[in-house]
């Protein structure tokens, strides 16, 4: 149990390289299972095919296929695209046939991943203005005849900071028609 609960979160995690004393235990249809239900491909397979020849440790395709297919039943719901589309995996491809309703899911999705990529992206930005407010500062303290400028300048760094905010605030407002 313990085996499998390591190999879920190394699923979850998106890093298919297992060690040669995971491969000599490995559960192939439980890991068939996981990799299904989040939409991994063959060459998900192909990669622990690779990363056991080096511990003289042949997967089991057929086990792990089984697993896979029963782990796509849940990747191949409406809820399986949205998540895919949320996480910015892919989908298309992954299921026959792909329904409207999937598509509708994974659209939405993909709008939920692309607004927290700009909130993310405008929270990166407020942490270097930040930066630059403290450097300016920090600057400031050992030349004395700049304590204007860094009064004014921050200022508008501030303003800039309060912008951004603001946008991220209406972000998260906006996101939020997009949950599933």
């Amino acid at each position: 149990m313990r085996a499998l609960a390591f190999f879920g979160l190394l699923a979850l995690g998106g890093c298919a390289t297992l060690t040669a004393d995971q491969c000599k235990v490995a559960n192939w249809r439980a890991l068939g299972v996981e990799d299904g239900a989040l939409g991994y491909g063959e060459t998900r397979f192909l990669e622990y095919t690779n990363d056991c020849a080096k511990a003289g440790v042949t997967p089991d395709r057929t086990a792990w296929e089984d697993g896979r297919k029963d782990g796509l039943l849940q990747f191949c719901t409406p809820k399986g695209a949205y998540s895919a589309g949320v996480d910015g995996r892919p989908f298309r491809g992954r299921c026959t046939p792909e329904t409207p309703a999937q598509l509708a899911a994974l659209k939405k999705g993909q709008t939920f991943h692309t607004i927290t990529d700009e909130i993310d992206f405008l929270r990166i930005q407020i942490l270097e203005l930040n930066q630059e407010i403290r450097d300016i500062y920090n600057d400031s303290d050992r030349h004395r005849r700049r304590v204007t400028f860094a009064g004014i300048r921050s200022g508008v760094l501030y303003g800039e900071i309060a912008r951004l905010r603001h946008q991220i605030r209406h972000l998260r407002e906006d996101r939020e028609a997009y949950r599933f």
